[in-house]
């Protein structure tokens, strides 16, 4: 999953030191108190009727550690114990934690995987910021050098001129601004391919990929454009057009244009285009990857307008990444075939000179955004995504989306985890693959062949953990960075400098070859199985003691992040996961297993449209969340099963929380819902039954109604609402 990017620092979780010490304290001597209490009065107490786990018989199986102490305290704090869980399990673990927080009013969800990610980028601030730290390689001083720039541009005084410079360098000005614009010598693939060395999206998005029918080898991609401003030109209202026709018409101002009237011709053909653009490229979604070679892209897609094999050849020719060697026969990813056809058309329609200013003007608009979002005005900006915090933002720009996130999230890694915590998570992904063979083993629809296959694709998974240090040691960053000066006081410069360098580097990419390619970065709180390498990745920003630590009982872990594991190794097996084989090729089932596999699936589908989600009255839709909801279901079958299997070896080292009167099984779902406490507004809820995941509540609701073992942790009765009698069980 993903998130826009959100300021953190004025969130309501953060609370300056001296009140948090405050609070820990009074929290800490509470609990403490409460422990010793329950302790010498040996109270038990079980939801009735639950006939499994285990709570402490003395006090000596109590954990008194600082973190046993504060996990305790927060579970208890996040919770409603006046509601039924056997009724709603997700309010009964939550409530407590959304009655207590409020939404930030730059953001339209909270999570508690946002309040990790926040927690991470604090960490990552504080690295970026210490000055005491031991010698440090290049890349980690040049790191510093760009988040000093990021954070001292609120005090650059230059306003938009290094952006005219940087356009005047580039690209000669901005046609839109130049009277004497001669079009004869106008250069369509070559714009297109400098702005694309900018990492701007235009007529097209432009990169470097892996092959999925071969990891071994990587491929160009072609694909349809990103729209900056986050949505579509031709969905915005009214209001939202003037705005962007008004920073336009401002932009156009500084590089001199002095004819007002042509010049607000010259913007409505621009936006007409644009809004053109986006339209043809709604026809269908990104991300289709159909191969083709650059022959064949001139035969269907070559026009007067655009000659595709010269975009190829010049943007790989550049010196600073000397491909000679493209042929017509070199393997392109293109997009949806509808979008390519389209814009055919749309470009012979089109007049060079607003293909032109179009072109420059994507370029302009993404450094003019970097220049402003240190310096929103709330009400001139309203309509972009988010009022970040000049620090928060330049974090997340410098983690996740700018290519400075390689040197960020090695410096992240290295100071991560613990020896004792990567030594449990590895054991827990074992436990959990072994259960995954275990569970197979016993699903009476499968044959031996059938079985067979899935644990040896099980067996084969490439699980990336703690991955940064290995792949991405000094040599090979210091080698990335090689060609990179920054200088702190002139961030613009030093943002086109990545940019570019960046995409050199990404471009002389295209013959090296590399199975262990991370999508993730460590700093990310996500999981991601790729399904055409069979791997999945599990980042360090998932391993936080809010949902994990090597000192929290096996309960805890196993709810929280165990979950997690079992969800991302499921997808190797849900509906789409099952038709590649243990080294991502695609493979083909008999009409018998595919009947039986899809009679099985049905099951989540019927059971989540039938789902009303509260406060805008909509219907879940089971087919378009079918992937998610069935590892969920799977995965936390998984995690309790390797639970048990850990809890049956050994008991005499497990961990009793203080003051906590839940068994361990119990404790185990608990951990499992209070992952996904969420505030959310209703139009984002709403526009979240559109995507492929279900809302936080019904991932934590649908999953524990297929859960016999939840309904027996907590001795639900039959056709209570968290214990229907029909099931939905995959494996």
């Amino acid at each position: 999953m993903s998130r826009k990017p959100q300021s953190v620092s004025k969130r309501c979780l953060v609370v300056t030191s001296a009140s948090l010490v405050f609070l820990l304290t009074l929290t800490i001597s509470a609990v403490i108190l409460l422990a010793v209490f329950l302790s010498r009065s040996s109270v038990k107490h079980v939801t009735a009727n639950a006939t499994s786990g285990s709570t402490a018989d003395t006090k000596d199986d109590i954990c008194m550690t600082k973190e046993c102490i504060a996990l305790a305290s927060r579970i208890t704090q996040y919770m409603d114990s006046s509601i039924d869980p056997c009724e709603d399990f997700y309010h009964f673990s939550c409530k407590g934690w959304i009655d207590q927080n409020v939404l930030p009013r730059d953001r339209t969800s909270m999570t508690i995987t946002d309040v990790l990610q926040d927690n991470a980028l604090l960490k990552l601030k504080r690295l970026l910021e210490a000055d005491d730290m031991p010698p440090e390689r290049g890349y980690i001083i040049k790191a510093k050098d760009f988040y000093a720039s990021c954070v001292n541009h609120v005090h650059d005084t230059r306003g938009y001129k290094p952006l005219v410079d940087l356009i005047l360098k580039d690209f000669g000005g901005w046609s839109l601004a130049d009277d004497h614009w001669n079009e004869s010598a106008f250069d369509a693939e070559a714009m297109v391919a400098r702005a694309s060395s900018h990492f701007v999206s235009t007529v097209c998005t432009f990169s470097v990929t892996v092959d999925f029918r071969d990891d071994k080898v990587r491929v160009l991609k072609l694909d349809q454009p990103t729209f900056i401003l986050g949505e579509r030109l031709e969905s915005l209202n009214i209001s939202r057009r003037n705005y962007y026709r008004q920073i336009m018409a401002e932009m156009a101002a500084m590089f001199g244009v002095k004819n007002e009237t042509v010049t607000a011709e010259l913007i409505d053909n621009v936006m007409d285009f644009e809004k053109n653009l986006s339209m043809i490229s709604a026809i269908q979604p990104y991300g289709i990857n159909n191969p083709f070679t650059i022959s064949q892209m001139q035969q269907r897609y070559l026009s007067s307008a655009f000659d595709w094999k010269k975009f190829f050849v010049t943007v790989t020719s550049y010196p600073e990444i000397g491909i000679q060697n493209l042929t017509d026969s070199e393997i392109i990813f293109r997009g949806p075939n509808a979008y390519f056809l389209a814009l055919k058309t749309l470009l012979l329609q089109t007049s060079k000179r607003t293909l032109a200013d179009f072109i420059v003007w994507r370029v302009i608009l993404a450094y003019k955004l970097i220049i402003d979002y240190n310096n929103l005005d709330p009400d001139r900006y309203k309509y972009v995504p988010w009022l970040p915090d000049n620090e928060m933002v330049c974090l997340e720009t410098m983690a996740f989306y700018n290519n400075m996130k390689y040197a960020t999230n090695s410096l992240y890694a290295i100071n991560a985890l613990d020896v004792e915590d990567k030594i449990l998570v590895s054991d827990l992904i074992h436990r959990i693959q072994a259960t995954f063979n275990a569970t197979v083993n016993q699903a009476s629809w499968l044959n031996d062949y059938e079985r067979q296959f899935m644990k040896e694709k099980n067996g084969n998974m490439n699980i990336s953990l703690f991955y940064w240090e290995r792949m991405y040691n000094a040599t090979v960053l210091e080698e990335y960075y090689y060609n990179m000066s920054f200088n702190r006081e002139t961030f613009l410069e030093n943002v086109a400098l990545l940019n570019k360098e960046s995409f050199y580097v990404m471009l002389r990419q295209l013959r090296l070859v590399n199975r262990n390619v991370w999508n993730l970065l460590p700093i990310q709180s996500n999981a991601f199985y790729n399904e055409f390498r069979n791997s999945m990745d599990l980042p360090e920003g998932y391993l936080q003691p809010s949902i994990f630590d090597s000192n929290f009982p096996d309960a805890i872990n196993y709810g929280s992040v165990g979950n997690i594991i079992g969800h991302e190794i499921t997808h190797g097996f849900d509906s789409n996961g099952i038709n590649y084989d243990k080294d991502g090729a695609g493979f083909t089932w008999n009409q018998s297993f595919t009947d039986v596999f899809n009679n099985r699936t049905r099951c989540f589908v019927d059971q989540y449209n039938s789902f009303i989600v509260k406060g805008v009255n909509k219907s879940i839709n089971g087919l378009n969340t079918l992937l998610e909801n069935t590892a969920d279901s799977v995965g936390l079958k998984l995690s309790f099963k390797a639970y048990e299997e850990l809890e049956m070896e050994d008991s005499s080292q497990k961990k009793i929380l203080p003051g906590i009167n839940y068994t361990d099984h119990q404790l185990f779902f608990i951990s499992y819902a209070q992952r996904r406490c969420t505030l959310i507004k209703s139009d984002e809820l709403s526009r979240q039954l559109d995507s492929s995941y279900s809302p936080d509540q019904y991932r934590v609701l649908g999953p524990l109604q297929n859960s016999v073992d939840f309904a027996r942790a907590f001795g639900c009765t039959a056709g209570a609402f968290m214990n229907p009698v029909n099931k939905c069980v995959l494996f």
